[in-house]
């Protein structure tokens, strides 16, 4: 006989209970704070190491000579003696990327005792150069540069600030910046080349047998973030672009320790150069190299100053010429702004009669365009230039003329506006 078994009302109840609860459990969507997964989009943070896919030198002692096989490269300076080592590194980095360090590491070494120091430059490559062909002369088969050594403004960029290297080791060249640009307009390559000041040194090239010696890239940077565009800066000096920085004295004098200023700073911190070159490459040029990174500023705001120590005083006698660049909270450096000014030589006496007396010759104030300029022209030779004869002419006929020019640039000597003439 079949049996009926009947549920008591209490176990009915739990039962019922419980299939309300799972079946809610299986709507996830009627749950307090649900929300559907996105698709992953992973943002990495990480070093990579890069190594180099073309490399040579250029020699001025060898102007046609090439040297793709060689395994090493020589950085060198003197008078027709110089030598710069050209790189090229594949970029694989877009402006979907964020790049926040970079560097280029060579394993350098030098014959000579002591330890000597190498100051070395890098810059960016303008030109594409074939390896193959490469020469003090030329970049590519028959293509000269536009000055040998690829020294022009065609050829290359401006030269980062100088780094240093005392004894064999690692030279580490930053090129944050400049891997910063390549990565946002998306090039394929960072192709860089090296000068340097110092004693010659000789730098593993991709042919050394020694693999851990051979040039390397190394980037920290953030994959699937698109960079910023950098910050921006302005130098903030008390003169002109130009214009000669004299002291409050009476008795002219250029500054050599001045307080060095910026503004309008949109980032988080500054780079400051000086330099006595407008291509911000000397070898008379100090340590003139400051941040608010590793240099002690006083700063407020989006301004800023740098007390210039005794120990990097500028010289009389030179035009200095000064840039400034800024970093972002997002790593990224923007473009240098310059300016320059003056430090005349000033012969001054003290009349001690409350005047004075300059007298000056024509190179006198040391400056790259000269005091006193002169030359004359020839009614009979119209288009020739005299400006470097040794002697000026001056006649005048019925049928011709010579007339002698002179000028004075009074603007290098930095004359207060309260003084009388």
């Amino acid at each position: 006989m079949r049996s009926v078994r009947f549920l008591r009302p209490q176990a009915t109840a739990i039962l019922l209970a419980l299939m309300f609860i799972f079946a809610d459990l299986s709507l996830p969507q009627t749950l307090e704070g649900w929300s559907e997964l996105d698709e992953d989009n992973p943002v990495h943070r990480a070093t990579s190491y890069h190594s180099v896919h073309a490399d040579t030198h250029l020699s001025e002692a060898d102007p046609s000579s090439t040297y793709n096989t060689s395994d090493s490269g020589t950085l060198a300076d003197g008078l027709g003696q110089q030598s710069r080592i050209l790189l090229r590194f594949p970029m694989n980095f877009t402006q979907s990327d964020t790049i926040h360090e970079a560097s280029i590491e060579l394993q350098c070494t030098t014959e000579i005792l002591g330890a000597p120091e190498l100051k070395a430059y890098v810059a960016e490559m303008k030109e594409v150069w074939n390896g193959s062909f490469a020469s003090w002369n030329v970049f590519e088969n028959n293509q000269l540069w536009d000055v040998a050594g690829a020294e022009g403004v065609t050829d290359r960029g401006a030269w980062e600030p100088t780094t240093s290297l005392i004894g064999n080791g690692t030279l580490s060249l930053n090129v944050t910046s400049l891997a910063q640009q390549a990565s946002r307009s998306s090039a394929s390559h960072l192709s860089v080349i090296v000068a340097s000041y110092g004693a010659e040194y000789n730098c593993a090239m991709s042919e050394s047998i020694v693999a851990a010696d051979r040039p390397r890239l190394v980037i920290d940077a953030t994959t699937g973030t698109a960079a910023t565009s950098g910050s921006s800066v302005l130098p903030n000096l008390p003169v002109a672009d130009g214009a000669p920085w004299m002291e409050a004295d009476f008795f002219l004098k250029p500054v050599t320790t001045p307080s060095i200023s910026y503004a309008m700073n949109n980032g988080t911190d500054v780079e400051i150069q000086l330099s006595n070159s407008e291509d911000w490459r000397s070898s008379s040029d100090l340590a003139w190299h400051f941040s608010t990174l590793w240099s002690s500023f006083a700063s407020s705001g989006t301004s800023g100053t740098y007390n210039l120590p005794s120990t990097l005083a500028m010289d009389n006698g030179t035009t200095m010429h000064m840039r400034i660049r800024s970093v972002d909270a997002n790593d990224q450096w923007g473009a240098w702004a310059s300016t320059s000014f003056l430090l005349p030589n000033l012969d001054v006496v003290d009349n001690g009669d409350g005047t004075a007396t300059m007298t000056m010759g024509p190179t006198d104030t040391g400056l790259e365009h000269d005091f006193l300029q002169d030359t004359f022209v020839n009614e009979t030779r119209k288009t020739l230039s005299y400006g470097d004869d040794m002697l000026l002419e001056s006649s005048m006929t019925s049928n011709k003329e010579r007339l002698i020019h002179f000028r004075t640039s009074l603007n290098q000597l930095g004359l207060h506006d309260n003084l009388t003439v």
